[in-house]
């Protein structure tokens, strides 16, 4: 009886294989064959979601360098949110290959050990551990 059920279980997934084949090969045809066989749908939009991603992680903490620093008044808050809007997205996305999966937990757990500085960091200073230096005239302290 197990059998039965494994045998069944295995043509749903046959029978789902062939749809999803079926999709893609639409697909391929109305957009100029893009999603070929063996290509995710989502390919090109994961890989310029990385793309952006990774530049975007070192633009937002050298903003925030420079808001401890005192050279900014305000932490870079939206800048942050777009950075976390891409990261909830690629997050959602499927990744078909070990080479995608590599490179989305590279920039997620870059991403993460900055924001747990960059919160630590506010905290500090909100509690008064921390000073910001701000510049006076010319540059001086």
């Amino acid at each position: 009886m197990a059998k039965d059920s494994r045998d069944r279980r295995r043509e749903r997934e046959d029978e789902q294989d062939v749809e999803i084949s079926k999709h893609r090969h639409g697909v391929a045809e109305k957009t100029g064959g893009v999603a070929g066989p063996g290509v995710p749908l989502g390919a090109d939009k994961f890989e310029e979601l990385v793309e952006r991603a990774g530049p975007m992680i070192d633009q937002l903490n050298n903003l925030y360098n420079m808001f401890f620093a005192g050279a900014e008044k305000l932490p870079p808050i939206e800048r942050r949110k777009q950075l976390d809007q891409i990261l909830n997205a690629l997050t959602l996305m499927p990744k078909a290959t070990a080479n995608q999966r590599f490179r989305f937990a590279t920039l997620q757990n870059q991403y993460i050990t900055f924001r747990d500085k960059w919160d630590k960091q506010i905290k500090d200073l909100e509690a008064g551990k921390l000073k910001r230096r701000t510049a006076g005239p010319l540059g001086r302290a």
